[in-house]
C-alpha cells in the first residue's frame, strides 16, 4: 500500500481527529515542531554515554507521541479512548528529574556553553526547540481551547532538557578527563616510586603502618595532622586526627586521598593540568565531590593497580608532602 494519498496536494491535512486544516496552521505549525523535538531525542538517545539520561529520553519520546496527538486534535476528549493525556504525574515526573540532577551537579551560577561533548549539544538543539514548540503552543492557546497541563509540561520539559544535557557533559567530561591524566600518569607511577604493596594482603593493615609512620614523620617536624586512607573506591578506611590539628584539615586530608584515587595521581600533580586550556581546566566548578589540585595526596598501588589513596593536611604543602612521601618510603623501605 502507498504512503502517499495526493489528499494533501492543495495544502491541506487531516488532523488526528478527522479535521482538515491548512498545512501552514498554527495547530499544524505547533505539533510539527513537537515532531521535530522527538526527532531530535531520538539523535540524543543514541549518542548520549549516561544511562539514566538515556533512559529518560526514551520515556519522553514516549510522552511527546500523546502530547503531539493531543495537539493534532480540535477536541481532546476524543484521545481519551486511544492515548493518555498528558498530566500532573508526567509534569512532576519532569521536575522530580530536575530535582535529582540540581541536587548531584556543582551549582551553576552564570550562563554555559551550550554542551562540551556532542551529545549534550545535541541535546541543547532539543531543548531550544523545545522552546520553539512552546512559543507556538502559547500562541495556539490564544486562538484556540488548549489545556493548561500542555503548556506546563512543556515548559518543565525544557528544564529537564537542560539539565540532562548537563548530566551529560559530566558524565563524559570525568571520563575523559580521568583517562587523559592517568594516561600520562601510567608510564611514570612505577619510576615514581609509588609504594609496593605486594606484601601486604590487606589494606586495612596497610593504612595502619602507614597512620605509625605518618605521626612519626608530623610529630618530627612539630605539625599536628590529620591522616586519611581511602579505599579504590575513594571510601574510607582510616582516618585520624592528632590533638590540635586544624579542623580544616578534616576536609582537606579525606579529598586528597580521594582526589588521589579518582586521578590515579599524586594531588600535586594536578595543579598544571587545572590551568586555563589544560584538560582539567574548571573541574573544580564541574565535580560535586572536594578535588584537591595541591599537594599531600597520594595513590596507593599494589601490582601496578591503584588500590586505595593516602591524605596528610596539617602543615603547608611541603610539609604535607614530606610526611606523606616520609611514610609510603619508609614502608617501601622496610617491606622491600
Amino acid at each position: 500500500m502507498p504512503i502517499y494519498t495526493r489528499t494533501g496536494d492543495k495544502g491541506t491535512t487531516s488532523l488526528f481527529d478527522g479535521h482538515r486544516v491548512a498545512k501552514d496552521s498554527l495547530r499544524v505549525n505547533a505539533y510539527g515542531t513537537l515532531d521535530e523535538l522527538n526527532a531530535q531525542l531520538s539523535v540524543c538517545e543514541k549518542l548520549v554515554h549516561d544511562e539514566d539520561v538515556k533512559n529518560y529520553l526514551h520515556h519522553i519520546q514516549q510522552l511527546l507521541f500523546s502530547l503531539c496527538a493531543e495537539v493534532a486534535s480540535q477536541d481532546p476528549s476524543k484521545l481519551t479512548e486511544v492515548s493518555t493525556l498528558i498530566g500532573q504525574r508526567e509534569i512532576t515526573w519532569l521536575e522530580h528529574i530536575v530535582d535529582t540532577i540540581s541536587s548531584s551537579l556543582p551549582e551553576v551560577h552564570s550562563f554555559i556553553l551550550s554542551g562540551r561533548c556532542l551529545a549534550a549539544a545535541e541535546i541543547h538543539v532539543g531543548r531550544t526547540i523545545c522552546r520553539r514548540a512552546e512559543r507556538l503552543l502559547i500562541s495556539l492557546g490564544g486562538e484556540e481551547a488548549l489545556r493548561t497541563a500542555v503548556l506546563a509540561f512543556i515548559n518543565r520539559l525544557s528544564d529537564c532538557l537542560y539539565m540532562l544535557a548537563r548530566q551529560e557533559d559530566f558524565t563524559v567530561f570525568i571520563e575523559e578527563a580521568v583517562e587523559k591524566i592517568y594516561t600520562v600518569y601510567n608510564r611514570e607511577v612505577v619510576k615514581k616510586g609509588v609504594v609496593d604493596m605486594k606484601h601486604f594482603d590487606q589494606l586495612e593493615n596497610l593504612a595502619l603502618q602507614l597512620c605509625e609512620k605518618a605521626k612519626e614523620k608530623a610529630r618530627e617536624l612539630h605539625i599536628p595532622a590529620v591522616i586519611s586512607v581511602v579505599d579504590e573506591k575513594g571510601l574510607p578506611i582510616l582516618f585520624y586526627r592528632m590533638e590540635h590539628a586544624l579542623l580544616v584539615s578534616n576536609e582537606i586530608a579525606p579529598s586528597k586521598a580521594y582526589t588521589a584515587v579518582a586521578f590515579k595521581v599524586p594531588t600535586h600533580q594536578l595543579a598544571n593540568n587545572i590551568q586555563s586550556g589544560a584538560p582539567l581546566y574548571q573541574i573544580e566548578s564541574m565535580v560535586h565531590q572536594k578535588i584537591v589540585t595541591f599537594g599531600g595526596g597520594y595513590p596507593i598501588v599494589k601490582d601496578g593497580h591503584i588500590v586505595g589513596g593516602f591524605g596528610i593536611s596539617g602543615g603547608t604543602v611541603d610539609e604535607d608532602m614530606s610526611i606523606a612521601e616520609y611514610a609510603l618510603n619508609a614502608l617501601e623501605v622496610s617491606h622491600g
